[in-house]
């Protein structure tokens, strides 16, 4: 019920700022950039977007005259509503195609190509607790699939819990609310292993 009863929030504050947007006296270039800053958010949670248009053809009639106070809150409340998830996202984005905040720990120092040939690689189960916001978190084992109790290497990946209305629907089993990661593609952990065996092999020769 809480969740429907967001929506319907949603959808009334985004109908009324839309509506005061169009009857600001700005050009139609400056309408048509902060209505569409208004959709943004609505395209992500898609929700709230035909309620909205809804009540926006409800209101189209009855509220004719700008009204400053109108304008100013409706896009305060939309603005604290969809900052935070504006926010994560973004650090996502950063840690993931820019600073590339993945990364991998060999646990197994000694192992050979025979071990590379026979990757498997196994999940770690997400914890339920995990922080809101955005981090990095061990979700992959890397091991031999002949001997599972030999641990290559752990993966860890960026992760991101999904926006606010994917998560109310997910946590009342209505939604298949799955959370964002992104890391290294199998192929990359294995060209970083052998790279990495290279290594040694060749350090180990100059030893010599």
């Amino acid at each position: 019920m809480e969740i429907l009863i967001l929506i319907l929030f949603i959808s009334i504050v985004s109908a009324i700022l839309i509506k005061q947007i169009i009857l600001t006296n700005t050009n139609k270039i400056i309408k048509f950039i902060c209505i569409l800053l208004v959709l943004i958010p609505l395209f992500v949670y898609i929700f709230p977007l035909i309620p909205m248009l809804i009540i926006l053809v409800i209101i189209d009639k009855k509220m004719n005259k700008f009204n400053k106070k109108y304008l100013v809150v409706s896009a305060l409340i939309l603005l604290g509503l969809s900052a935070y998830d504006i926010a994560k996202f973004a650090t996502f984005g950063y840690k993931c195609q820019i600073s590339k905040s993945y990364y991998m720990e060999i646990i197994d120092k000694n192992y050979t190509n025979l071990d590379i040939e026979n990757l498997r690689f196994s999940r770690v189960e997400t914890n339920s607790n995990q922080n809101n916001f955005v981090g990095t978190f061990h979700h992959w084992n890397v091991y031999n699939k002949n001997n599972e109790e030999k641990v290559i290497a752990k993966i860890y990946d960026v992760y991101m819990k999904n926006f606010l209305l994917f998560r109310l629907f997910a946590e009342k089993g209505l939604f298949e609310g799955g959370d964002w990661t992104c890391g290294y593609k199998d192929y990359e952990i294995i060209d970083i292993l052998k790279q990495n065996l290279i290594n040694k092999n060749f350090n180990e020769k100059d030893k010599r």
